[in-house]
């Protein structure tokens, strides 16, 4: 095949978020004055090959970005091919040029995300809580790209030498697809789409935890979120790398929290709501003059962009089992707009905000023990807290489904 300068070589990879916490889930607790509180986070993000796409439908990667090189597909990027399509209907009656097809192109991605938090957490005044902390992220993704269902080497055996034209016809379509594929990203001067493993410092964030009110069986918290550009900014060159980070952004969000004291105290109903606000920068991209799907290096430029913020609105409830153990469920939704892209040239920018807009629903589940009271009573030695949260995000449009499991452990002194 001599032109695939169309081919859709595009991939969709999963939006990601280190946020740290500086309590259990969803819980209205500070710091005590002048306590200070190093934490450790160890997390693994499972099931991101699979993807909720614009109608919310749950697709793998692979099959999202399968594309159909059928003779639809083959005419506009060859367009010889349709005296071929022509030449086999007159074949016969079974209209076999209609039928012509190089399968399906596949872009097999398997990627899994490992991450460490390092944070530190303290208690400015009995009404305030200072915390900061920075992820370690391990990114590893197993990336092959493959063909399957080519009807072209079935073709030449049925109508091999019957004419020289269509033998040259039918040869030119026994290529390989995947060989192909990257010798068309190394022409527009793509990296080549291979297995990777990566490891990087993402983007650091600043957190404050303000007391607005407490009674003896209700909280309410104004918590501040900072977060700062320290990781990585998109490569353009490059179509499997994170773009989820060099982000500045800021978070506003109440907590709230109501003991049920009617159910013997033990249980406590939590609720949040938040935005999430990035302010305006400016990365370098490639955009298309018109439909490209692989625009060349030469189409690169510094646009302004504007992400769309997030909203946030979150519950859970928790039950204390004893003075150290307790579990808590809960659930979280989130949803944006459309991002806005703008520069200098007469370019598409809209397609640089194609299916930005997205929703997700996640349920969180977590287990946690805490030695504090323990230790206050002279039975442990150290105060401390081990949590897990495990939260699944089981329904969105254009995100991935993650599956999250958390370990975190809190000292305090």
């Amino acid at each position: 095949m001599a032109k695939m300068t169309l081919l859709q070589i595009l991939l969709t990879l999963l939006t990601f978020a280190v946020l740290q916490k500086l309590s259990a889930m969803d819980s209205t607790d500070l710091l005590p004055q002048r306590v200070h509180s190093p934490q450790l986070r160890y997390g693994v993000v499972s099931a991101a090959q699979d993807r909720y796409d614009s109608k919310g439908r749950l697709l793998s990667l692979s099959d999202l970005h399968a594309i159909e090189l059928d003779v639809a597909a083959l005419k506009s990027i060859e367009p010889q091919i349709s005296d071929l399509v022509t030449a086999l209907n007159s074949l016969g009656s079974g209209q076999l040029g209609d039928k012509l097809s190089l399968g399906q192109l596949r872009f097999e991605t398997a990627p899994t995300i490992k991450f460490q938090v390092v944070a530190f957490g303290l208690g400015i005044s009995p009404k305030w809580t200072f915390g900061i902390g920075i992820p370690f992220i391990d990114y590893e993704n197993k990336i092959s790209i493959r063909e399957q269902g080519s009807n072209i080497e079935t073709y030449k055996r049925e109508f091999g030498g019957l004419s020289p034209a269509l033998d040259q016809a039918l040869g030119r379509l026994s290529v390989s697809l995947p060989e192909a594929a990257q010798s068309e990203l190394q022409k527009k001067g793509y990296k080549p789409l291979e297995s990777r493993r990566d490891r990087f410092a993402g983007d650091l964030q600043i957190q404050s935890l303000y007391e607005v009110s407490r009674t003896a069986d209700r909280a309410l918290l104004y918590k501040a979120v900072l977060n700062l550009p320290t990781g990585p900014q998109d490569d353009p060159d490059d179509l499997a790398d994170l773009d989820v980070f060099g982000e500045t952004a800021v978070e506003n969000h109440l907590l709230a929290s109501q003991q049920l004291g009617g159910l013997g105290g033990r249980w406590s109903l939590s609720g949040r709501a938040g935005y999430r606000y990035n302010l305006p920068d400016r990365p370098t991209k490639r955009v298309p003059i018109s439909n490209e799907t692989l625009p060349g290096p030469e189409t690169k430029e510094q646009v302004q962009r504007q992400i769309s913020g997030t909203a946030i609105l979150g519950s859970s409830l928790a039950r204390q089992l004893s003075k150290s153990w307790s579990v808590a469920v809960g659930y979280e939704y989130r949803t944006k707009d459309q991002d806005r892209y703008s520069g200098q040239r007469n370019a598409n920018y809209n397609s640089l905000a194609a299916e930005s807009d997205s929703t997700s629903q996640k349920s969180r589940f977590e287990v946690s023990y805490s030695s504090v009271k323990s230790y206050l009573d002279r039975q442990a030695v150290l105060p401390a807290q081990f949590s897990m949260e495990i939260s699944d995000t089981f329904a969105g449009k254009n995100t991935p489904r993650q599956l999250l499991t958390e370990l975190t452990l809190m000292m305090f002194y």
